[in-house]
């Protein structure tokens, strides 16, 4: 039986510009706001880890897929694999990596994600198939801002729009392009172009946990109630005076 899959619609930008209208655009513009990815650890098609972390530095493109779907994830798919054809034969884009990300956790497990992987992308190392639990994937989607905060149900496909998003080496978006547009393809490799000229970071990548430990708030706290209620007796007495040498 067929499955459909209802969507949101999306305007085609390559600036993220935070609101639909108007033409696309090859750069981002002064007052288009900041879209950072947000920190994620999922599994790839072969059981592993994958996340920021292995990203860090890199072009990166992401669409998102269920294998079980059969009205957009095929056309998607598609044109990711032209997309990942025409830039793995380009020697100046080598560290441009791929990314479908699952948006039907409860489904597509690693299993089907490899026999998916297996289908679409053969032979193809720079191009990652994920998947995850609804409580990791979720955040990811919002955070892509292909799916509205809060605007999924508590169960089923996750049912982001349609589209691909092109993120830079400082982990910023750099284009949100509507899938099902008949020059996507053409959109997105025009951003993965301009997303590759910038500088890749000399910064060493950080986890956010270790940046900001969780724990460090709830510490901080705890001590300075400890402190508040400290009485500390003390019959110091400070004399200034010329030091001898």
């Amino acid at each position: 039986m067929k499955r459909a899959w209802a969507v949101f619609g999306v305007c085609v930008v390559v600036a993220v510009s935070g609101a639909c209208g108007g033409g696309a655009t090859t750069g981002a513009s002064a007052d288009a706001p900041v879209v950072v990815v947000p920190e994620f650890t999922l599994e790839d098609q072969d059981g592993r880890p994958f996340g920021l972390h292995d990203l860090h530095g890199k072009v990166w493109v992401a669409d998102f897929v269920a294998t079980r779907d059969t009205t957009t994830t095929p056309g998607v798919t598609a044109k990711m694999a032209a997309l990942v054809k025409d830039v793995t034969a380009n020697s100046s884009l080598a560290d441009v990596e791929f990314v479908s990300v699952t948006f039907d956790p409860d489904a597509d497990r690693t299993s089907a994600m490899s026999a998916f992987a297996h289908a679409h992308a053969a032979g193809q190392a720079r191009w990652h198939f994920l998947s995850g639990t609804r409580a990791s994937v979720r955040p990811l989607l919002e955070g892509l801002t292909v799916l509205a905060s809060g605007g999924a149900s508590a169960s089923g496909p996750l049912a982001p729009a349609p589209s691909f998003v092109v993120v830079g080496r400082d982990g910023r978006l750099r284009a949100l392009v509507d899938a099902t547009a008949a020059d996507a393809v053409a959109t997105v490799r025009t951003a993965i172009g301009n997303a590759a000229l910038a500088a890749a970071p000399t910064d060493v990548y950080v986890p956010s946990s270790v940046r900001t430990p969780g724990w460090l708030d709830a510490q901080r706290a705890a001590e300075a109630e400890a402190l508040s209620k400290s009485t500390v007796l003390h019959d110091f007495q400070f004399k200034i005076g010329r030091a001898h040498v």
